[in-house]
């Protein structure tokens, strides 16, 4: 009798460890806090990382999958679609149980990346001779060192524009690039980042993310569709908010003679304006298993915005754009009278224009996410005019404060010219791509030109998914600003846009605003009523010792904003967490990566071993989970490992088998 209570007692045990190990493996909906949310800046390949290394760090604090939402933009998208849509992803990043496997995650995801540019520029010499253009075309050696021209990049990047689009080259890409260097590009931009912004298109993005996910196991991930069923089960109680920008007007292409062409002019409906500044965007994956795009639109209730179609010159000129309130903007709207009565709506994107009852099927892939989130250079792009002449009337301004009359048309004349080079027209994201867009259709731009921190949606969502936000609740919001450093107009512009700051002075929530270290006009962000400048932010700043990084308590009221759906009275506290790492946004070539993947890596760590971040952020999520008993869900060391825990019920039964057998022993 004993040796079979014995054979029993152990029976269980072994029972109990294998029930373990199959819940360790068996990934459950995750239940988060409702008011704690995490939003993210971009920044490239700096952000992607820097969110890893947070993410892995909020799992040692269990709560990663305690955020209700989580919003991005830009580069941060890039890690966002792949740590939603991918369980490797997930597993290797937020379940990396020490330093050298989420270093190691970083150097294997590079190195995958600098395969396919290799790749990409290996390929490219034999197109560049089947397209009969020589092996010349990518040849700079002729401006060397002393023009400012880093010949060996440049010459990777020309390759990888050959192969991603032989026609470019085709069509006049070395004329191209000649004019930039004879009509003062130095006063538009970089050539090397006129290069880079080529490199990001869809195409681009999607060779980038199909050679690293099958880096780390994942063989599909670009075939996924960005929806509620593909989420994966630790996330799916997660909503998903990704950060883009939709531009106001874009041009339908005519043939190269033609003196003028059709454009294709976005407003609201039943309303006779149309925008000039970029609407904010925002691709949704909620809880509830559905997925919608929301614009900052004039009526929140407004779930379409309508088109309307006029002749526009087909030849480039900043007098014809003046309506739409070029740099400086003074007295400048954000809506105007319309050229033409609206005819139809604008077409859903990526074919998503099977709608009912405000809601539309069909999910856009994780590729058209990510790419309408980072589209950077998509304010240089000829295709989308009024955005195109508010951009260059910055630069020209300045051109203007401080250059000669010789330099100014110089500058007009390339200007002039690049409004006719299609093969700029994407670095804008036609809203059906892959296929091309048309009389209803409309582009997209970097999240960042509207709400580079992604926070606005983050408040609206919540108050319009939890009964108007619980008002006698503080929602809290990890902000992590993905920066390269602090103190620039840009970077103050960031977190002031959305106070009663110097940066809104006499701008209503939702109005016209040009703010500083802003390339474009955006509506306002005002979404709080406290008071802060540039000073009083500044005094809020705390360094981490040993660190880059600081960090700041920000704390806000909202007010009511129609075009975001904001409405007053809701409290809302900010960890804002700022990376300031010098690492460059443009990880561009093989030499790049070589340059800055150790440092990407060692970065990446840094974070998420950093114990002072780490009790800082404890201490700001825990009043947000709290539980009914008092209790909160904080680890208060280390995650448990994997098929190491016991259920109370196991417990309850191994203890019990214990006292058995041992008073068995005694008395038997």
């Amino acid at each position: 009798m004993y040796l079979l209570l014995l054979v029993l007692f152990v029976s269980l045990l072994t029972d109990a460890s294998n029930d373990d190990e199959a819940e360790s493996t068996t990934s459950q909906i995750n239940t988060p806090a409702p008011t704690l949310r995490w939003a993210s800046t971009g920044g490239g390949w700096r952000s992607q990382f820097a969110c890893v290394g947070f993410a892995n760090l909020f799992q040692k604090l269990n709560i990663i999958s305690k955020f209700s939402a989580i919003s991005t933009t830009s580069g941060a998208s890039w890690f966002s679609t792949q740590l939603f849509y991918s369980q490797q992803f997930y597993d290797r990043v937020v379940h990396a149980n020490d330093s050298s496997a989420l270093y190691d995650f970083v150097v294997e995801w590079m190195d995958a990346y600098k395969q396919m540019l290799e790749d990409t520029i290996e390929t490219s010499t034999t197109m560049t001779e089947e397209l009969g253009l020589g092996k010349e075309i990518c040849n700079f050696t002729d401006l060397g060192d002393d023009d400012g021209v880093d010949v060996e990049n440049l010459s990777d990047l020309c390759h990888t524009i050959v192969y991603f689009g032989g026609d470019w080259a085709e069509s006049k890409l070395f004329l191209f690039l000649e004019m930039c260097i004879s009509y003062a590009c130095a006063y538009l931009v970089s050539l090397s980042n006129y290069l880079f912004c080529l490199l990001l298109l869809l195409l681009v993005m999607n060779k980038m993310l199909l050679y690293t996910s099958k880096s780390y196991g994942d063989m599909n991930f670009t075939k996924k569709t960005a929806g509620y069923d593909n989420k994966i089960d630790d996330l799916k109680g997660t909503h998903l908010f990704i950060q883009s920008a939709l531009v106001p007007n874009s041009r339908v292409r005519n043939n190269e003679t033609s003196s003028s062409e059709t454009a294709v002019y976005i407003g609201p409906s039943n309303d006779d304006t149309i925008y000039t500044v970029p609407l904010s965007a925002v691709y949704i994956v909620d809880d509830f298993g559905t997925t919608s795009y929301r614009y900052s639109t004039i009526n929140v209730a407004q779930r379409s915005l309508d088109v309307s179609r006029a002749p526009t010159p087909s030849q480039f000129s900043f007098g014809d754009w003046k309506d739409f309130y070029l740099y400086p903007g003074e007295n400048g709207t954000t809506n105007i009278e319309e050229f033409a009565s609206k005819s139809n709506s604008l077409a859903q994107p990526f074919g998503r224009d099977s709608c009912g009852g405000g809601q539309c099927t069909g999910d856009s892939t994780v590729v058209q996410v990510a790419s309408i989130s980072s589209a950077v250079m998509g304010s240089r792009s000829p295709i989308i005019p009024s955005v195109y002449s508010q951009k260059y009337s910055k630069e020209r301004y300045d051109l203007e404060q401080n250059g000669t009359m010789l330099e100014l048309a110089l500058y007009d004349k390339a200007i002039a010219r690049m409004y006719n080079q299609p093969m700029l027209d994407n670095f804008a994201v036609c809203n059906q791509w892959p296929d091309s867009c048309g009389e209803r259709d409309g582009y997209f731009i970097d999240g960042g030109f509207t709400d580079g921190p992604s926070l606005v949606i983050n408040v609206a969502q919540y108050q319009a998914w939890y009964n108007d936000g619980d008002m006698n609740e503080t929602l809290k919001v990890i902000l992590t600003n993905t920066n390269e450093a602090w103190g620039t107009d840009y970077q103050y512009t960031q977190i002031l846009q959305y106070f009663d700051s110097p940066i809104n002075k006499d701008v209503e929530p939702g109005g016209f605003n040009w703010p500083p270290g802003w390339s474009l006009p955006c509506q306002s962000q005002q979404i709080f009523k406290e008071f802060m400048d540039e000073s009083t932010l500044d005094s809020l700043i705390e360094p981490i010792p040993g660190s880059n990084m600081t960090t700041a308590i920000l704390k806000g009221t909202t007010i009511d904003s129609p075009i975001f759906n904001i409405k007053s009275g809701l409290a809302v506290e900010i960890l804002l967490i700022n990376l300031n790492d010098p690492i460059t946004t443009y990880v561009i070539t093989p030499d790049l990566i070589d340059m800055y993947t150790m440092p990407l890596a060692n970065m990446t760590v840094s974070i998420a071993e950093n114990e002072e971040l780490a009790s800082r952020i404890k201490l700001f999520v825990e009043p947000a989970l709290i539980d009914d008993d008092g209790n909160d869900d904080i680890d208060e060391t280390n995650p448990p490992s994997s098929g190491q825990q016991s259920t109370p019920h196991q417990l309850l039964t191994v203890a019990l088998l214990t006292f058995g057998v041992m008073n068995l022993l005694k008395w038997g």
